[in-house]
């Protein structure tokens, strides 16, 4: 099994993490059974907009299938490329003489290794999201918004900034990802609204049930804690 499965197939988040998001959806105004089928998801569990927008929330038994997704913290390593790849973002290059310099280090390591038959502490590992350059930027894509920086999703990602820019990201990359990863396979789980439906609820020509802020809906579908 793939990182990628491993990751579709790990638990919910801990206990507090879904009473904080129970909290936040509580202040939203989003009924009892959305709330209850957040804290008792054992490995779906995410509430689809569909069933939100038709009314079945009251109905379990036709509630459809919907996967959470990848949180910030798990999009912000370059671990997660292959994710960003199928979705179709760029999350950024290494230059030339970075991948030289970083197959010297994994040369090194290997030798110390054997060496010492151990792992070495002596030589840093750069394979971090420092060394890429390149890749989506913010106002590229999300422009009702405006990051004074003009960074790239990235440095967003691992960056100290606001955390409606993490959420926004994550969930653009999550609904192209699993659009991708699914493809027209209706036997399939999928995310919890389309891409089409994201950017719609983003640019304001489609409204979330209760008026639930998007961030809010997205953060609490999360499938990996931080």
């Amino acid at each position: 099994m793939s990182d990628i499965e491993n990751q579709h197939h790990n638990q919910g988040e801990p206990e507090k993490a879904i009473n904080d998001k129970r909290r936040s959806f509580t202040k939203a105004g989003i009924a009892a059974p959305l709330i209850m089928t957040l804290a008792s998801r054992p490995v779906f569990g995410a509430t689809c907009l569909s069933d939100m927008l038709s009314s079945n929330l009251s109905n379990h038994a036709h509630q459809s299938v919907c996967l959470g997704g990848f949180s910030p913290e798990i999009l912000a390593s370059p671990d997660s490329m292959p994710t960003w790849e199928m979705a179709g973002f760029v999350y950024g290059f290494i230059p030339k003489t970075t991948k030289r310099e970083l197959a010297t280090l994994d040369t090194k390591k290997r030798q110390l290794k054997q060496s010492r038959n151990s792992e070495s502490d002596t030589v840093e590992d750069f394979k971090t999201w420092e060394a890429y350059q390149g890749g989506d930027r913010f106002n590229q894509h999300f422009t009702r918004h405006s990051d004074p920086e003009n960074r790239h999703f990235r440095e967003v990602l691992n960056g100290s900034g606001s955390e409606e820019f993490k959420i926004l990201i994550a969930g653009a990359i999550n609904a192209a990802y699993f659009e991708s990863f699914n493809g027209s396979d209706p036997t399939k789980a999928s995310y919890i609204f389309s891409v089409e439906e994201f950017w719609q609820i983003y640019h304001g020509n489609l409204k979330i049930p209760n008026d639930v802020p998007l961030t809010t809906y997205i953060e609490a579908s999360y499938r990996d804690g931080p």
